[in-house]
């Protein structure tokens, strides 16, 4: 999606079709926490005209939230406590200091971690659809 220099390594998807339980937790958490960075750049001046797009932003997460955590009832799949992600947990602490910096660092981080996660789950859904077609379609 965003050509990384760095693939998904060939490994993940093995690793996460080996623990899907896991990984669907995981998913629903990553919906509710992408949804608020949207309201927290709300309070950067430099975004006001942009209040409804980011609002967008964050219902579209939490209606993603919803569906993920509506499937993982429907499996009977316990909703767990989230587990932080080292990956994300560096961009973050990247971002530059100053109103400025921050506004474009944390845009970028965003836009980082929603094309990574499209990477993951695009590979996903084609290792899903022979063994679980609703899934596979999910994602």
């Amino acid at each position: 999606m965003l050509l990384f220099r760095e693939s998904i390594p060939s490994t993940w998807v093995t690793h996460v079709m080996a623990d899907l339980l896991s990984l669907l937790v995981d998913h629903a958490h990553l919906e509710r926490k992408a949804a608020t960075p949207a309201l927290n750049l709300e309070k950067y001046r430099l975004l006001f005209d942009r209040v409804h797009e980011l609002n967008a932003v964050a219902i579209e997460e939490f209606q993603h939230y919803g569906l993920v955590h509506r499937l993982l009832q429907r499996r009977g799949i316990p909703f767990a406590e989230p587990q932080p992600s080292p990956w994300t947990k560096g961009l973050i602490r990247s971002i530059r200091n100053g109103v400025q910096g921050q506004v474009i660092d944390r845009l970028v981080v965003c836009a980082l971690n929603e094309g990574r996660s499209c990477d993951k789950f695009q590979a996903l859904a084609c290792a899903l659809a022979p063994v679980d077609p609703e899934l596979g379609s999910f994602y």
